[in-house]
């Protein structure tokens, strides 16, 4: 039992504004999962080289764009809806509860993924690095000295959920009430803010400063191994939203300041993209004070476009709808199922002589349409759905 049952408190069903604004996070939940598909499809058809298995050869800069918009804010975003969630569930139910239905919903999903969809996606990998014209990049292709340097691929965010929980329940176990409490009450003065991504901008930033490039900890997926870099910089948007949960009628806020966060969004970002292109240049000077000015836009960026979205979400989509709960459930499935497919069309239109959007236009909306089908026909309504979502009733 927990020490303090009080806390065991469900959120107020009779509030509508309240639960409108629980479908419009777990609606947002959703598009940062969905939106995934499409930055993986994506890279293929980028100008910039990155280490991805098929690279295929017609691209536009568009999708560096796009992809580089998206990336440097979705899976921060989904760390901060995640801890909001997880404190949600835990007053709810309670400690041990919690842990149980976090361990079946996020480790076994995890577990078995890394056993089907993992290699799955490595057979995909190399299937690519034989048909395309950058097989010499194939980066998944060394031997593993032990099991923790199997990659772990686009799963890896489950893994750190798996940790972020155990933190959360021993800093639960831990007398630590004043601090929670104290930072409860920053963040609720925060988010009164319009300049509250620039405090929290710095409270990211120093986990950025030894990663492998500009705005990122560590290269995600490609191994079980974590850092404390990457622990500590995704932990900190977990935390964000586990306490943001406490002072949830401060959500108000997000709807406002839409301008400020804009701004700094947009001027975050051209730092962050310029730092970047600075760094690659070998001439260029203070290389270590390209590297804060960049890791600092990264953050300014990452924060305030978090904000901008979900204020957006908050005031235009928080009415609960059938389809948006449908989305919801099948957007977690649609993203641990979802890369095998990507890589395999990705090789198949490969030669075509078609444009690049239509490429990866075909490529995303197939996976969709096979994930949308087995989704429906296989999983929703069987035990697998009951694991990922907890069980549904076919209407």
């Amino acid at each position: 039992m927990l020490p303090n049952p009080p806390l065991l408190l469900p959120y107020p069903s009779d509030d509508s504004s309240r639960t409108e604004r629980i479908h419009g996070l777990d609606l947002l939940r959703a598009a940062a999962m969905m939106l995934g598909i499409y930055l993986h499809a994506a890279i293929s058809f980028m100008v910039t080289t990155l280490p991805w298995i098929p690279k295929d050869p017609r691209n536009h800069i568009l999708f560096d764009l796009t992809v580089g918009i998206i990336h440097g804010f979705r899976m921060q975003l989904f760390f901060v809806l995640a801890g909001f969630f997880a404190n949600l569930v835990f007053r709810r139910i309670g400690l041990g509860a919690f842990l149980r239905r976090r361990a079946l919903r996020i480790g076994v999903p995890f577990v078995i993924g890394m056993i089907t969809i993992i290699p799955l996606t490595l057979a995909a990998w190399m299937w690519g690095a034989s048909v395309s014209d950058h097989g010499s990049e194939n980066n998944f292709d060394e031997s593993l000295g032990s099991i923790l340097d199997f990659p772990s691929g686009h799963l890896w965010f489950l893994q750190y959920l798996l940790v972020f929980y155990l933190i959360s329940a021993l800093s639960i176990r831990l007398p630590m009430q004043g601090f929670s409490n104290w930072s409860a009450s920053v963040i609720d003065r925060l988010m009164k803010s319009r300049w509250k991504p620039i405090p929290l901008m710095l409270l990211s930033t120093p986990f950025l400063l030894t990663g492998p490039q500009i705005g990122e900890p560590e290269a995600p997926g490609m191994s079980l191994r974590m850092t404390i870099n990457a622990i500590g910089y995704y932990g900190t948007f977990f935390w964000f939203g586990w306490m943001l949960f406490r002072c949830r009628d401060a959500l108000d806020w997000l709807t406002r300041f839409p301008v400020s966060c804009a701004t700094l969004a947009v001027f975050g970002f051209i730092g962050y993209v310029g730092a970047i292109e600075l760094e690659m240049k070998t001439t260029a000077a203070n290389p270590a004070l390209i590297r804060l000015f960049g890791n600092m836009s990264a953050g300014i960026y990452t924060w305030s476009t978090i904000f901008l979205v979900t204020g957006l979400v908050l005031r235009c989509f928080s009415r609960p709808t059938r389809w948006g709960s449908y989305w919801a459930d099948a957007s977690y499935w649609f993203y641990v199922v979802h890369l095998p497919v990507v890589v395999a069309l990705q090789i198949v239109v490969h030669h075509w002589n078609l444009n690049p959007f239509a490429k990866c236009a075909f490529v995303c909306m197939v996976t969709i349409a096979f994930l949308w089908t087995t989704y429906h026909w296989c999983v929703r309504y069987t035990f697998i759905g009951a694991i990922l979502n907890g069980r549904r009733r076919s209407q």
